[in-house]
Order: C-alpha cells, then structure tokens, then sequence
C-alpha cells in the first residue's frame, strides 16, 4: 500500500522531490524522509530560523515538518514556509538524530542555521544540540501562545475571566514588549489559583531571549503570523492527524501540497524579492540596485504630486512620477513645476535646498497615506464587509492601545 501510494504521487510531480522511506515487515510505511524542489530551494534562501512542527495521529505516530521563519522570510499562504516533512518510527533520540542527519544531506544550506524554534513538549534537546551545534534552541513565540490557550481551557475557568485572558494573550502576543509580558504575568498570578499556576509555567514570559525572535514584528505582522501559522498547523492535522493510516495521511497532504503549489509564492516572485535584498548588475565603474518599497499614489494633473516623502518635502517631481511619464511616453512639462522653482524665484531656492530631513513629516505623510487606504475600504464595499472591515479594525485599534481602553475611530 505504501509503495502504491508514494509511486502514484511521484508519477504525478512534474519535478522529482527528495524521497528517503523505509518499509516494516508488513510492508507499511515506517519511516518517511520527502522534501520538493521547491522547498530545498526555499530553504536554501532562508536557512537562518528553523521552526519545528509535531503532528501526532490517532496512533501516537508522529509527522516532523519544518519551516522556515525570521524577519527575511517574505513568503505567505498556507504551508508556503514547509521545507521538509519526516515521519520517525519511534520518536527516540535514536530516530530523531537519524531525521536530522539525513535533513542536512539533503540541504547543505544547513550549517547556515542559527535559531531552531521548538514546542514547548519537545524533551530531545540535546539531540538538538549535537547535530546542531552552532544553533540556539529556543520555545517559538506561537507554541507557547498555543499552550496557554490549551491550559486556559484545561482549568475550566469562569467563562469571563477565561474570555479575559484568552483576550490578554492575543493582545500580548501581537505587541511582546517586555512590559506587556509583565502585565500579562501579572494578570495571570492575580486570575489563577496558586496551587493551578505552575503548571502554565508562566515564567516563560519573563525570559526576553524568548520573545527577542519575535518582537522584530510589528503588531498586524504578529495578527498575520500567528493567523498563518494557526492555518498551517490546522491543515496538517486535518490532513495527518486524523487518519490513523500514516500512508493515507501523507498521500492527502502532499496532495493538498501539488494541487494548491499556485498559492504559495512562485518562483520568479521569489527571484524578485531575492534580488531586492542583494546588489545586482554590479560592473567596473558603477553597481544598479533593485529594491521593493511601498506603493505610492501619484496624481498626474499639473502640478504632478506623489505621496513619497521627497515629493512632499521638496514639490520636485520624484521617481515615481518620472516613471509614471516615461510608461505613458510623455515628458516632463514646465507647468508641473511648482512656482519656486521656476527661475524668477531663484532667491527663494536656498530655503528649499536647506530642508532637511523631518521624522515628524515623515510619521505624518505615513499616516495620511494609511488613513485614505482605510477610508478606501471602508468606504467601497458592501454593508456585509464593511461590519467586517470595521471590526476588524476595531480589534486592531483596541489590541494596540490595550484590551482594558477603548480607542476612538
């Protein structure tokens, strides 16, 4: 059964994955080692954090999956971080260094690895830290997350204080500064009994090197993080947790895997955002460099105006409107020159050329620029989404200020 069901799917693939299994004395599959070419190569991008995953079926038989993690990571959609899959067939220290040593044959990229982010059951560490020597081993920002929800509703509180510190968790998770993590300690000490509380271990929100890998993110890439991740680890229980026949389950994820490739981001994106990080077409006397930034609105009517900061500092016409002409074949005219800067001015051109660089300006054309992208939504949808979209932005408006205040919109 195993061996019909790995070789219908690798007919399938149009491109060969790496496939390390080994069968038992029934011919069922014991151990499985898979991994794309697709995903060998997003490791090979990404190799700095390594965040692993259990799934465990109905049989106590576990599947390993790992993914990459870390502030360089711009991929997005479900299982779009996957770069490995393992099934052990006993979950020993044993078996574990086995996985791990055939991983890093299949991806030299490996000695690259800086962080591993693990669960907090994960008991094999120094197994971890033999085949991984130059890596740091630290509970992920998510399981914990996960394993205080679990807890929370283990204890079988009232449903308002759980409600409460279901809703101060999330908070703290989106925006973990050392402060909001103390408060949520606090909070927990005051709502838990004292003979109940040990077992959250609720001290892990005191060992900032924890959530030091997770605060570079801002509070709506935390929401999108741990809202991706959620999906993530939902899909490979709904696919492997579920069976209780490791080949079905496996067969069904990859499945899932070949048929939504289209989802994660393709190759030649990949490329582009690979390329915005690194000087390009460099040469003897000059180097081009090719960069990603935010979009910008740029209104064509004389005088030509852009929402970037150099336009809005300086009245100059700015890339972004060189760019806009040059795609419409058209040249720069006079009259999209502001006034000063048209020769009978000349005397006023040195207060324009001592401007210097303003973070309050800056912060306020940002916040414009969001405040009219929000107005946007809101304002050309239907009644249905627009409940949604408010709601949304409500949460978010109240989660950044705090669950205790509410912020006016």
């Amino acid at each position: 059964m195993a061996l019909t069901v790995l070789n219908e799917f690798l007919i399938e693939d149009p491109s060969p994955p790496l496939l390390l299994y080994q069968l038992n004395k029934t011919a069922q599959l014991e151990t499985l080692n898979y991994q794309s070419c697709y995903m060998q190569r997003v490791f090979t991008h990404f190799p700095e954090i390594l965040f692993i995953h259990r799934t465990y079926n109905p049989r106590g038989e576990v599947l390993y999956t790992f993914l990459v993690d870390g502030p360089r990571v711009p991929l997005e959609g479900h299982l779009s971080r996957a770069v490995y899959f393992a099934i052990l067939a006993k979950e020993d220290a044993e078996g574990l260094a086995h996985m791990f040593q055939v991983f890093k044959k299949f991806n030299p990229a490996w000695e690259r690895v800086c962080t591993i982010l693990v669960d907090p059951y994960f008991l094999l560490l120094p197994t971890l830290a033999m085949e991984f020597p130059a890596a740091e081993v630290l509970l992920s920002a998510f399981h914990i997350c996960k394993f205080l929800q679990g807890k929370f509703c283990q204890l079988a509180l009232e449903q308002p204080v759980e409600r409460l510190l279901l809703t101060a968790l999330r908070s703290t998770m989106c925006s973990a500064t050392a402060g909001n993590l103390r408060k949520l300690y606090a909070l927990l000490s005051t709502c838990i009994p004292p003979a109940q509380l040990p077992a959250l271990h609720s001290h892990w929100l005191l060992n900032d090197r924890i959530w030091l890998a997770h605060r570079w993110r801002s509070q709506a890439e935390s929401s999108r993080y741990f809202q991706s991740l959620e999906v993530t680890t939902h899909l490979l229980s709904q696919f492997f947790g579920t069976t209780p026949v490791v080949e079905k389950g496996m067969s069904a994820l990859l499945r899932y895997l070949q048929q939504n490739s289209g989802d994660k981001l393709c190759l030649g994106e990949l490329a582009v955002v690979q390329k915005s990080m690194h000087l390009i077409g460099s040469g003897s006397e000059k180097v081009n460099i090719q960069i990603l930034e935010d979009t910008h609105r740029v209104q064509p009517q004389p005088p030509a105006s852009c929402s970037c900061y150099f336009n809005q500092a300086f009245h100059l016409p700015c890339r972004h409107i060189l760019a806009m002409l040059s795609a419409h074949r058209q040249e720069l005219q006079p009259d999209m020159l502001p006034a000063e800067w048209t020769a009978g001015c000349a005397p006023n051109l040195s207060d324009i050329l001592g401007s210097t660089w303003s973070e309050t300006l800056e912060k306020r054309l940002a916040v414009a620029l969001l405040t009219e992208e929000v107005s946007q939504l809101l304002q050309h949808c239907s009644q249905e989404e627009f409940e949604r979209r408010y709601s949304t932005l409500r949460e978010l408006a109240d989660s950044w200020i705090g669950p205790y205040e509410q912020v006016q919109l």
